[in-house]
């Protein structure tokens, strides 16, 4: 019996010590298991946070009637070039660069000048009235060479022909009728070199603002067709003359751009609508006190712009006649610094 019960306790012994042996493996398994789980836990953490983040998608184009180029229309007596112009402009008022301009040939056009980066809008006139004869074809070959030799930089152009008329129509320099003929011919013109050229020129009309006010005695209709689309309109629009007169309530300013944004609309609701001229003139005032005043037109017009959904403002700095009644420029330095804010706006 002792001998038996030994070998049952060797072998209960043997028995424990393999269940031990497995035991210990076992748990040494999960714990490597554990262990590799956590291994790769912390290594898809630090993935993850290493990741570098994917940029957000860029915000869509702004609504364009939110957006409005200011500038300048560049009249420059005294022989300085347009160019130079421009250049003391925009030294002037701390900006690189316009963001628009306005300039207009007294006759037919040569060349097309180059601002900067400026959007532009160029008009120009047919030599001695002959709005007529440019209707019957007398300038097309000129008008055609011309629109040929546009820069190919896929730039947008505005072009009109005969700003202001309404003074020569009223004088009889030409009749309404001729006008329209001219008109016509342009837009041919330039809807062949587009095809010809692939480039971007669009057709529009400069008219007076005055014509809108009740007191010129005039219908905007006399001279604006119905059986004809222009692209844009622009406005020259001088509410008043001074800013000492149309401060602190904008009601000239207001009134007038209003005027101008729904007279384009009635004529074509796709088209755009800029002021191609505006300003402030003095009248009497200290040239201190009438700095910070034209410097407050200056900011509150451009918002009036704005807000009504012109595309660009052009102020006119420059001089009609003679006398501070007539003087427009930006001199001032507060003025000036008003100009260069509404631009890197």
């Amino acid at each position: 019996m002792g001998k038996w019960t030994d070998h049952l306790t060797q072998d209960g012994q043997s028995i424990d010590a393999e269940k031990a042996q497995a035991d210990l493996v076992a748990d040494q398994a999960n714990a490597r298991a554990a262990q590799l789980q956590d291994e790769n836990d912390a290594l898809r953490k630090a993935l993850e946070e290493a990741q570098v983040p994917v940029d957000p998608p860029p915000p869509p184009p702004p609504d364009p009637k939110t957006q409005m180029w200011v500038g300048s229309s560049l009249y420059n007596p005294g022989g300085e070039t347009m160019l130079q112009g421009y250049d003391r402009r925009c030294k002037a008022w701390g900006v690189d660069d316009l963001e628009m301009t306005r300039f207009f040939f007294p006759q037919m056009p040569t060349g097309w000048p180059q601002f900067g980066t400026a959007n532009t809008v160029v008009s120009f006139k047919p030599s001695g009235y002959d709005v007529k004869g440019f209707g019957e074809g007398k300038y097309d070959s000129q008008t055609t060479n011309w629109l040929n030799s546009l820069p190919r930089d896929k730039k947008v152009r505005r072009v009109a022909i005969f700003h202001e008329r309404e003074d020569d129509i009223e004088d009889h320099k030409f009749t309404f009728a001729e006008a329209k003929a001219m008109d016509r011919k342009m837009r041919t013109l330039i809807d062949e070199a587009n095809a010809r050229n692939g480039t971007k020129i669009t057709f529009g009309i400069v008219f007076m603002g005055w014509t809108l006010q009740e007191s010129s005695g005039r219908k905007i209709e006399n001279y604006l067709p119905t059986d004809f689309k222009y692209d844009w309109i622009g406005w020259d629009a001088y509410p008043g003359n001074s800013a000492s007169l149309d401060l602190p309530d904008f009601r000239y300013t207001k009134e007038l751009f209003g005027k101008c944004k729904n007279a384009t609309l009635a004529h074509n609701p796709k088209a755009n609508y800029y002021i191609c001229e505006t300003g402030s003139s003095n009248k009497g005032l200290d040239p201190v006190v009438y700095d910070g005043k034209q410097a407050q037109w200056i900011e509150g017009a451009t918002k009036i712009a704005l807000d009504l959904g012109f595309k660009g403002f052009m102020y006119w700095d420059s001089v009609v006649g003679t006398g501070p009644a007539n003087d427009y420029q930006v001199k001032a330095p507060k003025a000036a610094a008003a100009m260069g804010v509404a631009i890197k706006a």
